[in-house]
């Protein structure tokens, strides 16, 4: 949006002339031969009002007033006019107060500002002495509106005179008086210890008299922030001069009340300002407050709200301030057009803004609520989109926002220039080379013939630098040159790359930490003191930290070390709360009514131990679960823990109850996102509650096992995130095997290979796809347990069908008895729907099946959608499935509701 209005510039330039032409009769008012010269310059502005014609009103106050003082004579007329021009001055500070000031051979210049906040007016003055090249004096007075400032003008012009003329007279008395201070005193002071305003001055008793020394004193009480008013007094006595420093406090806020909120609560409000009771009253503190309490309540959608601080003071010490709140009506985004735009789609461009129109669901996510800097900021996101499309010559030529006649709604409009969009001609890199211009120009996606994109050039620019960071070139400097070739309609790029000096690691610093002890971080962080740099080290001691839990925020920083070869890294972390006790209820299809209990503690006494008590029960499932783990035994990358665990899980035909230990190890095989996994598992497992009809294959199983069994298994997980990953992958592979050599009563081998991959596509969305197969058998004459076989169906499988529906069926009986080879493929397509509130859709596509000697015969399919969201109770999951080949017996779909991660 513009707003018209007066240049600065032109602003000073229109008081100059003014001030010439209104003072030129007090020019030659008065000509002594010992009188000092003063001119006063134009006073700057801080108000959002144009008030040029009342500055004027005040200045020719001032200068009426000081012409007007014996002693003193004002210059003005065509001569300061003639100067002022001449020397082409715009800003009015201490530096054009010299020069003008030596120009007019005036002893004093007065300059200063005036303020406007809200109706209230300040005036600071400030006497600038020319022979000495420095300001001599301060002055300043304060209004409620314009009538009581105009008359305290004539308070702050007898201030100014009088410090003007006690100068010169002290000046002309310096050589021939040497004045010794005989006692200091403070007065004025009601709530500020005399003691503490002595320490911030350095005149003390005995030593000479010096007036510049006692203008810093002053200087340095008035910067404590807690005096309106300083003024020293100097009086001869038969002890010598005593110098008197005279404060006027500050008031303190006694209480800060509102007015007029009707749609945000006084608690809401509070938590907005940094201004509280008891807190020094600062008049421009507290007009920040007020605009931040009309940001407040324009995020809220209340543009058209209007705050007025009144202030209101009892006595000299105290003060109430009173926010007078307008909230005025609730005001929304009602349309966005895009003008100028042939070639990119309206819906890309608004794809990009954070600015929304209103609509039916903007209560929850607050659409159409309008913010100045976000829409400012959404008109270089719009370049920016157009930038990376390769339309490298467009411009946002125009934007407006307008208000309705009612007031109700705001019409935004924004007009682009796209011009011709750039394809990438000739790439090239060229400086210090580490190994060849082929090694590098195969590792970035800038090739000839792609279309032009800014942010491709900067991750090539990255890209290049961690290239060169990883060899140790901390501060390599690569330089993008582009050429355009309008006619062609191209961008020949070349990367200049200047590698400097290869850089060590002088020391690791770690900050933050207050229960976490040092090693735990230390451990993590891919780089050690003596070592060259390493960006790609950075980045993963960054995921590495972040990966624990154990901290909000984590930063890692690189600063100068004692030479140009060495640096620090400094590691700073926000620790969070790692122990919590808690209860909850929820619901799954596959078990009904869920309640459960857990204690844990993730980083037990900052050693990055995790110690974890569970319970689960619901109508069909009951589980005990106490864990410990061991993330470095010996200090060493490897996790070690231990379980104990009992378990009932009651199925269709059988129930199954479980009482055992684990002992489980970690270790990694490639950096930290590649790792094996050993599991040692010892339980006795009892078959109970075996229906009649129940199959032959479960009938066998019926009575106590004891198994024993490892399991070995490798993962490599690369995801950005684990609840909603956006890229990377999970791969998994593990063989159990119970029985045999390792004693038991049940011999089994288990195969499981697991794949699930995540691909970031247009417009937020990401395309995911899992596949797994599974293989089981037994051996030494012994089948596999019933309760290890394969089942599908239900929520984490094959949706649409029942959990645990999708199964072999024993001839006999018709019961599901699971299958000994399983093979699924789920395909999702997952889109947000309220970004802010981590609300997402998501559609799908399943098949697999199970088997019982065959393998890959009779896929079953469905497809469906469903929600998902991070709700405060977890994430949460509803979905609906369809079965595309429903048989016999089955329902046509089926809803899934869980609390959990998805796969």
């Amino acid at each position: 949006m513009k707003i018209m209005g007066f240049s600065l510039r032109k602003r000073f330039i229109f008081f100059i002339f003014l001030l010439a032409f209104s003072l030129q009769p007090l020019a030659f008012g008065m000509s002594m031969a010992q009188d000092v010269n003063v001119v006063i310059l134009p006073f700057e502005v801080h108000a959002r009002d144009n008030i040029s014609d009342f500055r004027l009103k005040i200045l020719e106050a001032i200068a009426s007033s000081l012409d007007e003082t014996k002693g003193i004579r004002v210059i003005a007329g065509d001569r300061l006019k003639d100067v002022i021009m001449e020397k082409g001055t715009k800003i009015f500070d201490e530096g054009a107060a010299g020069a003008v000031g030596k120009e007019l051979g005036a002893n004093y210049v007065v300059l200063g500002s005036i303020s406007k906040l809200g109706k209230r007016y300040s005036i600071d003055a400030k006497v600038y002495n020319v022979g000495q090249d420095k300001l001599s004096s301060l002055s300043y007075i304060e209004g409620e509106d314009t009538k009581e400032i105009t008359q305290r003008v004539y308070d702050l012009s007898s201030a100014i005179s009088r410090e003007i003329l006690k100068e010169a007279i002290t000046a002309e008395k310096a050589d021939a008086e040497s004045g010794i201070i005989g006692k200091i005193k403070i007065t004025g002071n009601k709530r500020m210890d005399t003691d503490a305003i002595r320490a911030k001055i350095k005149t003390r008793a005995g030593d000479k008299f010096d007036s510049d020394q006692i203008k810093e004193d002053i200087r340095a009480i008035y910067d404590s922030g807690f005096f309106d008013d300083i003024i020293a007094d100097m009086a001869d006595t038969a002890v010598g001069k005593e110098l008197t420093f005279i404060v006027k406090e500050k008031p303190i806020i006694k209480q800060v009340i509102f007015a007029g909120n009707k749609e945000l609560t006084e608690e809401k409000i509070r938590e907005s300002l940094t201004i509280k009771t008891g807190s020094i009253l600062n008049r421009i503190v507290l007009q920040e407050n007020a605009d931040k309490l009309k940001t407040l309540y324009a995020n809220e959608g209340f543009y058209l709200a209007k705050i007025e601080p009144v202030v209101s003071i009892a006595n000299e010490i105290e003060a109430s301030v009173n926010f007078q709140i307008d909230e005025g009506k609730k005001v929304k985004v009602k349309n966005i057009t895009i003008i100028g735009n042939q070639k990119m789609t309206e819906k890309k461009i608004r794809k990009v803004m954070n600015t929304k129109e209103a609509g039916f669901f903007s209560f929850i996510t607050k659409s159409g609520v309008y913010q100045e800097f976000i829409f400012q900021n959404d008109l270089n996101l719009i370049a920016g989109l157009y930038y990376d499309n390769g339309y490298i010559q467009a411009n946002i030529t125009d934007s407006k926002v307008t208000l309705s006649s009612d007031k109700e709604w705001l019409y935004i409009t924004i007009a682009v220039s796209e011009g011709e969009q750039f394809k990438v001609g000739k790439v090239d890199v060229r400086g210090d080379i580490l190994t060849t211009k082929r090694a590098i120009l195969e590792k970035i996606k800038n090739k000839t013939g792609n279309i032009f994109s800014r942010k491709i050039v900067g991750g090539d620019i990255t890209k290049i630098t961690d290239i060169y960071g990883n060899d140790g070139y901390a501060n390599v400097d690569v330089n993008p040159v582009t050429k355009l070739n309008t006619e062609a309609k191209t961008v020949d790029l070349v990367f200049d790359i200047n590698k400097g000096e290869p850089v060590y690691i002088e020391k690791v610093n770690i900050r933050g930490n207050v229960t976490t002890r040092d090693k735990v971080i230390r451990r993590e962080v891919e780089l050690g003191e003596g070592e060259l740099y390493s960006s790609t080290g950075i980045k993963r001691s960054r995921s590495n930290l972040r990966r624990l839990g154990y901290f909000d925020d984590v930063n890692i920083a690189t600063g100068p070390g004692s030479s140009e070869n060495k640096m620090t890294v400094d590691v700073e972390v926000k620790e969070r709360p790692t122990g919590f006790i808690a209860a909850g209820a929820g619901y799954s299809s596959a078990d009904g009514m869920i309640v459960t209990a857990n204690i844990t503690q993730k980083n037990l006494l900052g050693t990055g131990k995790q110690l974890d008590l569970s319970a689960l029960l619901s109508s069909k499932t009951s589980r005990f679960n106490l864990g410990f783990t061991e993330p470095w035994f010996l200090d060493k990358p490897i996790s070690a823990g231990i379980d104990i665990f009992n378990t009932t899980k009651e199925y269709t035909d059988f129930t199954r109850d479980s009482v055992g230990f684990g002992l489980r190890f970690g270790f990694p095989l490639y950096r930290r996102d590649t790792r094996g996994y050993l599991t040692y598992k010892l339980e006795e497992v009892e078959v109970t509650r075996v229906a009649s009809g129940a199959s032959q294959i479960i009938r066998d199983q019926e009575g106590k096992n004891l198994i024993s069994s490892i399991n070995a298994a490798i993962r490599k997980d690369t995801r950005d995130d684990a609840l909603f990953p956006t890229e990377g992958s999970v791969i998994y592979f593990s063989i159990e095997f119970g029985g045999g050599p390792i004693g038991g009563d049940v011999n089994y081998v288990k195969y499981l290979l697991e794949g699930t991959r995540y691909f970031s596509m247009p417009y937020d969305t990401v395309l995911a796809a899992r596949a797994l197969a599974g293989y089981l058998h037994g051996f030494d004459g012994k089948d596999a347990p019933v309760y290890e076989r394969f089942y599908l169906g239900g929520i984490n499988s094959i949706r649409g069908f029942k959990t645990r529906g999708i199964s072999p069926k024993d001839p006999t009986t018709n019961e599901l008895i699971g299958g000994d080879g399983e093979a699924l493929l789920n395909i999702e397509y997952i889109f947000p729907i309220f970004t802010e509130q981590k609300f997402k859709g998501v559609v799908f596509f399943d098949t697999g099946n199970t088997w019982d000697g065959g393998f890959l015969n009779g896929l079953r399919y469905s497809a469906g959608l469903g929600i998902r969201w991070v709700s405060p109770l977890g994430p949460i999951r509803l979905e609906w499935g369809y079965n595309l080949d429903k048989k016999e017996g089955e329902d046509s779909s089926q809803w899934d509701f869980t609390i959990g991660t998805s796969f």
